[in-house]
């Protein structure tokens, strides 16, 4: 016992935080588009972490089908499907036959480029040979294929709207940097104005659009890249437990129970809409500008840590414990000498 006892010296450890990495090159676009400013929302030091120093998370066995490939099968499905159909028009005139059938083809298509070939032909021989024409990879297409038939009777109860384009790849300046987006689905609406959609296959994230740091600010980076006649924009939630449509709009009922804007008692809703699109700008370029000048402190949005995988670099865990009394005591209690 004397040797830790001769050695603990009480205040001769000093602690600093340091909140500012390099500067990112101004003349280079963003890292990783719009995933640039989802990070720097959710944390700075994670996007640091990941898209500077590459902290990205290791790959784990999964079983059955994974879900970034899920993720790109039901993209590439759903693009093809409105490719062919063009408008809500067309999409209400097809009977149930015709539907299932153009539903199956745009997966089939799909599950070939998933697999590295192209719609309707030959795959490239790769790795994985035979595994990939898999069981479960058959199961992962008819899967798609009943999530579709689900949107698409929701998209039925739509006001009359035309897809203007599928997978738009666009290129947006914010405060000097040039970031690279990715629209999945942009429509023109009859009753005037365009709406942003983005398909998501994955955990739905509680929609917050006034806050300070926004829940998704990929879809304020796709406003401002698309311009100032956007009057809605909403992520779909393609997934066994739900398939919904989750945004903000400038009036009611452009979407499937999407709501307006907030504005005051008796307030005009399209000044509403404008001078909220204003403050989301200004909340994308804040997000630019903070990653362009390296800023890189440990500031998680709540709940950001609960799937974060650079949590033993940023070591929070350990500032949580120090913070707590209790927590040192128990410590004490049961460590090692």
């Amino acid at each position: 016992m004397w040797l830790p006892a001769r050695l603990h010296r009480e205040g001769l450890l000093e602690s600093g935080a340091d909140g500012s990495g390099l500067p990112w090159p101004g003349q280079r676009p963003l890292p990783s588009g719009t995933r640039t400013l989802e990070l720097q929302n959710q944390c700075p030091f994670r996007a640091y972490a990941e898209l500077r120093l590459g902290s990205t998370e290791l790959d784990v066995p999964q079983p059955g089908v994974a879900a970034d490939q899920r993720g790109r099968l039901l993209h590439a499905a759903l693009q093809r499907l409105w490719q062919r159909l063009g408008d809500s028009q067309t999409l209400r005139a097809l009977p149930e036959s015709g539907l299932e059938a153009l539903i199956s083809q745009s997966v089939a298509d799909a599950a070939d480029v998933t697999l590295g070939g192209s719609p309707g032909g030959a795959r490239q021989p790769d790795l994985f040979g035979d595994l990939q024409r898999s069981p479960a990879f058959a199961r992962e297409c008819r899967r798609a294929a009943r999530l579709i038939r689900a949107l698409c009777e929701l998209e039925r109860e739509r006001a009359p709207f035309a897809v203007q384009g599928t997978e738009l790849d666009l290129t947006l300046t914010l405060t000097g940097a040039r970031l690279r987006v990715r629209i999945d689905r942009l429509d023109v609406l009859e009753s005037g104005g365009r709406a942003i959609l983005d398909y998501k296959s994955g955990r739905r994230v509680t929609a917050d659009w006034y806050g300070e740091r926004p829940s998704h600010p990929q879809l304020l980076a796709y406003l401002a890249a698309v311009g100032a006649d956007v009057v809605a924009m909403a992520t779909v939630n393609i997934t066994a437990r739900e398939v919904r449509f989750d945004g903000i709009a400038s009036t009611p009922a452009l979407l499937p129970k999407v709501k307006g804007v907030e504005a005051p008692a008796a307030a005009d809703r399209t000044a509403a809409w404008q001078l909220q699109q204003r403050e989301w700008l200004a909340r994308v370029e804040r997000l630019a500008a903070d990653f362009l000048a390296g800023r890189a402190a440990v500031d998680p949005k709540p709940g950001a840590c609960d799937f974060c995988h650079v949590a033993s670099v940023c070591r929070i865990g350990d500032r949580g414990a120090a913070a707590d009394p209790e927590a040192v005591v128990v410590w004490a209690e049961t460590g090692d000498e």
